[in-house]
């Protein structure tokens, strides 16, 4: 049993010298024995190893009893043990979760804060085989792609899972070798719950009746699928770069035709890439829902949209947009004197507004306008509903809201373009186009320069 987690922490790079690693104890076999196994190599490897054991309240004098174990037990080994209290059923309630989903977010809770405030760059949970096992044939019975068939990552992140290639017999067999005890939680025996099913149920039959080494064989497929995914991926990544038009933290924009071109593997593997990178929780989004956006952005045109999870899916123009969220910027309305500058936040990039002598070289976001005809202050604001103005060259005027159809500007874009007004009368379509009223003409007398500088 040592063996194989020593292995599995060597072929996965799970740890280096002088980690510091939070380690989750419930009490239960498995935590046991994780603890026991990094206590084994933490000398050899320096490692700074504080346990972490939260009691749910869903147990009563059991759970104190888990609790009280898990203490003692470290403070024999001499390893620092921090204890957490959650109403579990109360959060699920509250949360609208199972109580098993609201325990795990407890959990991840405690684990994390422990090691923000350690700075432990490790977190070691006790997952092993049989738990793979379940959770691959839990989601094959779900339906699930090849996602779900990879199962439990062996490091996900700070996340690591040393007995992730351990069966929980070895686990067992290697306590009692040892004298070692454990508490054992009686829902575990309960078939109330689904994986509870697949684990005393489901699994034995097939042990049984059509393969007695069923667990490796689903570690086997556990493994493959995830060094396709990894493949699969990272293909899917060069894709993604190739018809990435923009992205920031909060909005990805994508070009339409570039990406209904691709792959159907590729194309929803790039959207679950895209919900990663936006920070939208991936658990209640399924294939269905992934494929269900997949045909909108093949079939509807410009102004369709769904919700992928969290995630605001939308068509404009020539592009598909995922934003997270309401990243929409409302209005916002600015003082800028000729001879200074303003930061303006919501477009993060600072405008200025400098009398020079003679007219430089204009550019998407610098423009040369005649200063005899303006009178006092610039507004520097977003489009307003009515917005008029004339673009340089043309004769007559056309509304704000056509201009931005013509040039296919898209709808979450428009509230950004930064407009710049003088008594009521549009001198510049920021990063666009300037009015023809303001060119400078043979007989000007005065000249300022209008800048855009963005701070990103």
């Amino acid at each position: 049993m040592l063996l194989s987690a020593r292995e599995a922490v060597s072929k996965y790079n799970m740890l280096a010298k002088g980690d510091k690693v939070i380690v989750g104890v419930s009490g239960g076999a498995d935590s046991v024995c994780l603890l026991l196994v990094l206590h084994s190599m933490a000398k050899e490897l320096e490692l700074e190893l504080t346990a972490v054991h939260v009691n749910h309240g869903l147990r009563g004098k059991d759970a104190d009893d888990d609790e009280e174990f898990t203490l003692s037990l470290c403070r024999k080994l001499g390893v620092g043990c921090r204890s957490f209290h959650y109403d579990v059923a109360a959060i699920a309630k509250e949360r609208h979760l199972t109580t098993e989903e609201a325990g795990r977010l407890c959990r991840r809770e405690a684990f994390e804060s422990v090691a923000k405030e350690l700075s432990a760059n490790k977190i070691a949970t006790a997952h092993h085989l049989n738990d793979n096992c379940e959770t691959v044939l839990f989601n094959l019975i779900r339906g699930s792609g090849i996602t779900g068939l990879v199962g439990i990552r062996p490091v996900r992140g700070m996340y690591i899972r040393p007995l992730i290639e351990t069966s929980r017999e070895e686990i067992e067999e290697y306590l009692k070798a040892r004298g070692v005890t454990w508490c054992t939680d009686k829902t575990n025996n309960q078939t109330v719950y689904s994986r509870n099913k697949i684990r005393l149920e489901l699994l034995p039959y097939i042990k049984q009746n059509m393969n007695p080494s069923v667990e490796d064989a689903l570690g086997r497929l556990s493994a493959i699928c995830a060094d396709d995914l990894d493949f699969i991926e990272g293909a899917a990544r060069s894709y993604l770069a190739d018809c990435t038009v923009s992205k920031s933290s909060q909005c990805f924009l994508l070009n339409k035709e570039g990406f209904n071109a691709l792959h159907v593997t590729v194309r929803r593997t790039i959207i679950r890439i895209i919900l990663d990178e936006l920070a939208i929780p991936l658990k209640d989004v399924h294939l269905v829902h992934i494929d269900n956006c997949l045909k909108m952005l093949a079939q509807s045109e410009s102004g369709a949209f769904t919700n992928v999870g969290r995630c605001r899916v939308s068509l404009e123009h020539d592009n598909i947009r995922f934003s997270q969220g309401d990243d929409a910027v409302g209005d916002y309305e600015y003082t800028l004197p000729i001879g200074g500058s303003i930061f303006i936040p919501q477009i993060n990039a600072t405008v200025s507004a400098e009398r020079v002598e003679q007219m430089g070289e204009p550019s998407a976001n610098r423009i040369y306008i005649s200063g005899d005809d303006v009178t006092g202050d610039i507004t520097v604001r977003n489009r307003r509903s009515g917005d008029r103005f004339s673009p340089l060259g043309m004769a007559g005027s056309k509304k704000l809201k056509e201009y931005f159809i013509d040039r296919k500007i898209p709808l979450s874009a428009r509230n950004i373009v930064p407009i710049f007004v003088n008594n009521n009368r549009v001198i510049w379509v920021g990063g666009h186009v300037m009015s023809e009223q303001f060119k400078i003409c043979h007989g000007t007398q005065r000249i300022i320069m209008l800048e855009i500088v963005s701070q990103q």
